[in-house]
């Protein structure tokens, strides 16, 4: 069976590119410092544990979507895809909002 992308609605497109996004952006520096001509930046793979897991979490969460909608066989939940998609993606979302607000402030 082949993927039919008319199958995915508006909102599921928007739900797949916003995980497309935060997984490039994860490649991204998130933040970075410049010390005497030493620059060093930091991006979400090694930013911490709320970093990394938040973006699988959201990328996960937009993957599952996609999935489910091209009838991929996936193991069933016990909640319905809309709820598992809704909680994985804001409990991503939770832990990197997290990190972000809990990233290290440059020295003055």
């Amino acid at each position: 069976m082949a993927f039919d992308a008319k199958r995915l609605s508006s909102t599921d497109w928007m739900i797949a590119g916003g995980g497309a996004v935060v997984f490039i952006s994860s490649f991204l520096p998130w933040w970075s410092i410049d010390v005497l001509g030493f620059e060093e930046s930091v991006g979400g793979w090694n930013a911490g544990f709320t970093a990394w897991a938040g973006v699988l979490l959201l990328t996960l969460a937009a993957v599952y979507l996609v999935l489910r909608r091209a009838d991929v066989s996936v193991p069933e939940l016990p909640v319905t895809p809309a709820v598992a998609v809704a909680a994985v993606g804001a409990v991503g979302l939770l832990l990197v909002i997290i990190r972000w607000l809990t990233i290290p402030s440059a020295p003055r």
